[in-house]
């Protein structure tokens, strides 16, 4: 598992996986105390995937924006919010640019996001399994493995069978990260997306406020064109080689209904088809 997937804002350095617990108690405490600029790693424009010059190739899940809204909910803090929005909206920016893909569904062109480490080398804290890995393969194949290696990495979910591509063993060499668009990154980014109208909201800006609206319905459109699977009752990750579903689960899966990223009209539907899936396991 990668190590030091960290950012830091003032006073305190936080892991990615503690947005997940930044509303405890202890965790109010540490975080009221904070005035200042989000000291993350931006001036690479991203939070990188560590705190070595290395990691500089690859981010991280887009938590700063949520950690942030969860500052300001314990504290009130519109200040704190208005010193780091040009912040947020830069690392949103940065997966606009950088890692966004074009998926057509009936005629019809939508965006969404995926894992997507340009590489061509071995991940340098895993030099030697990396090479492992790769051993027994083409040149062009081993580029293409250690790409899709930093990009699992990139994740946070390295490794998982999720990646692994499916008419194959499970194995390292058939990983195919890069081919798949995964539920809980775009809805991910639409719960950043929602949070940036909502400061921008907040802070008077009405043009923006509205234009991340904007963007929120046109993910929503696009996580339900390509990403719900009706048949399966279930939202789950998307293949571009194969133009299909990856019939798997995943506790990834449910990401749009904990963030509240899914059309209205469907709002009772998809909550008890997704509970009656649940139930299945």
């Amino acid at each position: 598992m990668e190590k030091n997937h960290r950012h830091r804002v003032r006073g305190i350095t936080l892991n990615y996986k503690n947005v997940l617990v930044i509303n405890s108690d202890i965790m109010k405490r540490l975080v009221t105390g904070p005035r200042k600029k989000v000291e993350s790693e931006l001036r690479y424009g991203f939070v990188p995937n560590g705190g070595r010059v290395y990691y500089t190739k690859r981010s991280q899940p887009p938590f700063l924006t949520p950690m942030v809204y969860s500052y300001y909910n314990h504290t009130g803090n519109l200040d704190f919010v208005r010193d780091n929005i040009q912040t947020l909206e830069e690392e949103y920016k940065f997966w606009c640019t950088n890692r966004t893909v074009a998926v057509t569904k009936d005629g019809q062109v939508h965006w969404l996001n995926r894992y997507d480490t340009e590489t061509n080398t071995p991940r340098p804290e895993s030099y030697v399994e990396d090479i492992a890995t790769a051993t027994g393969v083409d040149e062009g194949s081993k580029e293409a493995i250690y790409s899709n290696l930093a990009s699992a990495a990139e994740s946070g979910w390295d490794f998982s069978s999720r990646w692994f591509s499916p008419n194959s063993t499970i194995s390292l060499k058939s990983i195919i990260t890069k081919d798949t668009v995964p539920v809980d990154l775009n809805a991910l980014l639409c719960m950043n997306e929602k949070l940036l109208s909502t400061f921008y909201g907040l802070l008077g800006n009405k043009a923006k406020q509205q234009a991340y609206k904007r963007r929120v319905t046109e993910r929503q459109a696009a996580i339900k064109a390509i990403l719900w699977n009706s048949r399966a009752g279930i939202w789950q990750d998307y293949s571009l080689s194969r133009a299909t579903h990856r019939d798997d689960f995943y506790p990834s899966n449910i990401f749009p209904l904990f963030v509240g990223c899914y059309d209205v009209d469907i709002d009772t539907k998809t909550k008890s088809s997704v509970i009656l899936r649940l139930k299945g396991f």
